[in-house]
């Protein structure tokens, strides 16, 4: 038989066996009837695998040693090519169905060799061209694959609940000990009255990629309901349970009655935490690791991974943290021990296979012992410091030059640098060398006691950092800056809606001038006595003095708008003193002023004392000038005044300076008054005289613009006040020529 022959008989073979297969498979895993076996594939397979290797045998040598240009040959050589891919496709066919057959056939508790099929069948599929195979047959042996694969996994998954079971309490707070004391972790080894092959189901779960998914959700159970209840709560124990006969063993949640209220020492969590880690090793992955190859993860390696990182957070929040100490003194005592148990810890953790070898978060935690307390240190400092400004700020206590700890630090025969000097005062140049101790007192006013007890607070850190290391020092000093940040960013907006009474805007004016004014000495008092770096002239309070000092004037400076806007609400009843000679308009205008005087007099008495007394005047004076302008405005908008309204004004305007002296009745006697700081003061007493004055007297008084009207009042206002009140005549003119006159010269 010639080859030509040979590769026709060996086609029309290759196209029978294909047939035959297609219907075993499309019979067997579609229609699911049986049919034949794999045996009987094989044996059908065998001779066509046999003619094909006669056939590669012939070409190698007739057909490659000819002139492969022939197109007989080329079309041979194709139609060969054809047969060996089929053959090969047949030949991956027969084998995935023995290994479906041989996974469908194994015992129920044979859970690896099921596994090792079908990762062989898996293997084959993923190798199939889909292009070049039938896709009904494809279609027939993944749907089978899929369909074994699924049960195994379920028997897997029943497998895994009947050996590892949990117990929870069902109606408990978690956030409650007693919430955690039904909790229970039971490894039960056997099941139906058979032992399981704990070592099997672990490498059947990891054939089918099933194992981490199943560590994971074990692993967060772990972490959820035994670590992190047993590191939160000192009184939770572990408590192990074993019998050997019935093959389970029981992890239980106990409670403990501890004996002291103090908090328990790390090593004695650290126990609770091997104890459960060697329960889970030695109950559930002892029997695995004896038969695991050494390129296998260790299942402890794979929770470790899962949880580690959570749990050490826990252990350090809950313990680590906590038990640093509040002063230096302590952290020499308790350095080695605190250390040496956190090492130890975690070497065993190493030993039972939980975390890798080389792991050390928790011990590099405990070797920057020093950092993490200067951390605490300074949390605890912004803590305490914030609990302060969040005190009421109503209560109050006075200050005065005699307790200023600012200014006694400055001793009178202490010379300073000119440029402080410079600095301090605000002032171009410093001829003394020295300055005394007035030029730094704060002045007598009251502050919130809650500021003072910042003020102490912020001066103890100060002394703590005098006598602490460069490390530690350092990190108080920042914060202590940190404080005066904290306080304009939480003060103004904590306290928002007290501040808009005005005696508390007034002291939260003076609590931070009070702040500002210790900061322009608070580095130059400790600086000396700080360790390392920190006695050079960068360790500074003063960059915070004006944003100190805005803080307290904005708030302040909101108070005196919002007074202003009461009292010209009050003046806007007067009517711009239209028509004022009308019995109604008259005792509208008086309660007015009564009301005014009235607010005036209010805030007298709540600033009075708390504000330093020189400002206290200048905050009445400008309250009292605004409303003195807007009088001095509406009266010069008057374009015609009559004798009896001129007359019945100045009864009126008169009264409110008579009165004004009310303002400050409850002042001592050295401090009574506030004209001299009444801008509009002495305007308003030339408007009132003019108002019953004649023209001649007028003339007079400008005294071609060097009289005392010329002097708070200019020629505009002059003119168009004697215009309202004289009637346009030659004498009038005059006068108004006169003052006009002057004017001019002036410019000119």
């Amino acid at each position: 038989m010639d080859l030509v022959e040979e590769i026709k008989a060996v086609s029309q073979k290759a196209e029978h066996i294909k047939a035959t297969i297609y219907q075993v498979i499309h019979k067997e895993y579609r229609d699911v009837f049986p049919s034949k076996t794999q045996q009987d594939l094989l044996r059908v397979m065998r001779p066509l695998l046999k003619d094909i290797d006669d056939l590669k045998l012939k070409f190698q040598n007739e057909v490659i040693t000819a002139d492969l240009a022939s197109f007989k040959h080329k079309e041979l050589l194709q139609e060969y090519n054809t047969i060996e891919i089929v053959t090969n496709l047949l030949q991956v066919l027969c084998k995935c169905h023995k290994e479906l057959s041989l996974s469908k056939n194994v015992q129920s508790n044979d859970f690896v060799a099921a596994a090792f099929h079908l990762s062989i069948v898996k293997s084959e599929l993923a190798s199939f061209d889909v292009k070049n195979c039938e896709i009904k047959i494809f279609k027939a042996l993944r749907n089978e694959f899929v369909n074994q694969q699924t049960k195994l996994c379920i028997h897997l998954e029943e497998a895994w609940g009947n050996l590892v079971s949990w117990t929870f309490s069902s109606n408990a707070s978690w956030d409650s000990i007693n919430g955690h004391l039904k909790t229970s972790l039971k490894i039960n080894l056997r099941s139906n009255g058979s032992n399981i092959n704990v070592a099997d189901l672990i490498k059947a779960m990891q054939m089918v990629q099933d194992f981490k998914t199943k560590i994971k959700s074990f692993s967060q159970k772990l972490y959820t309901y035994l670590f992190k209840p047993l590191v939160s709560f000192s009184a939770l124990v572990p408590v192990c349970e074993r019998s050997v006969e019935n093959g389970y063993h029981v992890l239980k949640i106990t409670k403990n009655v501890l004996k002291s209220t103090k908090a328990i020492k790390q090593a004695e969590v650290f126990k609770k935490i091997i104890d459960v880690v060697r329960f889970v090793r030695e109950s559930l992955f002892s029997e695995y690791n004896k038969i695991k190859e050494e390129n296998e993860e260790d299942p402890m390696i794979l929770i470790g991974s899962f949880i580690w990182k959570d749990l050490s957070e826990v252990l350090i929040a809950e313990h680590l943290a906590t038990a640093l100490p509040n002063t230096n003194s302590i952290i020499d005592k308790m350095d080695t021990a605190y250390i040496q148990d956190t090492i130890t810890f975690e070497l065993d953790l190493i030993k039972e296979g939980f975390i890798l070898p080389g792991s050390s978060i928790l011990t590099n935690y405990v070797k920057d012992i020093n950092v993490h307390f200067a951390n605490k240190m300074c949390q605890d400092i912004l803590s305490e410091a914030r609990d302060l400004m969040l005190i009421d700020i109503h209560n109050m206590i006075q200050v005065s030059p005699s307790c200023d700890r600012a200014a006694i630090s400055i001793s009178e025969n202490e010379q300073l640098d000119k440029k402080i000097k410079n600095m301090l005062l605000g002032l171009d140049s410093i001829q003394d060398e020295f300055l005394s101790v007035d030029v730094f007192a704060f002045p007598v006013c009251y502050i919130s006691e809650s500021v003072q007890k910042l003020v102490d607070f912020i001066y103890a850190q100060m002394v703590k950092a005098t006598e602490s290391q460069y490390s530690i020092a350092s990190k108080i000093f920042y914060s202590c800056r940190d404080i005066f940040e904290l306080y304009v960013n939480v003060v103004p907006i904590y306290h928002k809606e007290s501040l808009k009474l005005p005696q508390l805007a007034a002291l939260h004016y003076n609590n931070c001038m009070y702040l500002s004014h210790h900061c322009i000495t608070l580095g130059h008092q400790f600086r000396s006595s700080l360790p390392g770096h920190l006695q050079s002239a960068l360790t500074t309070f003063i960059d915070y003095v004006p944003v100190l000092r805005r803080c307290g004037t904005r708030c302040f400076t909101e108070q005196i708008r919002s007074q202003q806007q009461d009292l010209m609400t009050a003046l806007d009843a007067c009517n711009s003193f239209v028509n004022c000679v009308s019995n109604g308009s008259v005792e509208t205008i008086q309660r007015a002023i009564n009301q005014v005087l009235h607010v005036l007099t209010r805030l007298s008495k709540v600033w009075y004392g708390v504000l330093p007394i020189t400002f206290f005047k200048k905050t009445l004076a400008i309250l009292f000038d605004s409303v003195l302008e807007n009088i001095i405005s509406s009266v010069l908008k008057l374009e015609d005044i009559s004798a009896e309204e001129a007359g019945q004004l100045h009864s009126l305007l008169g009264s409110l300076l008579e009165r004004s002296s009310i303002i400050t009745q409850q002042c001592s006697d050295e401090f009574v008054g506030i004209k001299e700081h009444v801008r509009c003061w002495d305007k308003f007493n030339m408007l009132i005289q003019m108002l019953e004055a004649s023209l001649q007297t007028i003339v007079a008084m400008w005294d071609n613009g060097e009289g005392e009207l010329a002097k708070c009042m200019n020629d505009g206002e002059v003119r168009t006040l004697v215009r309202a009140l004289f009637q346009n005549t030659d004498r009038r003119s005059q006068a108004l020529a006169k003052i006009q006159q002057k004017s001019e010269a002036f410019l000119l």
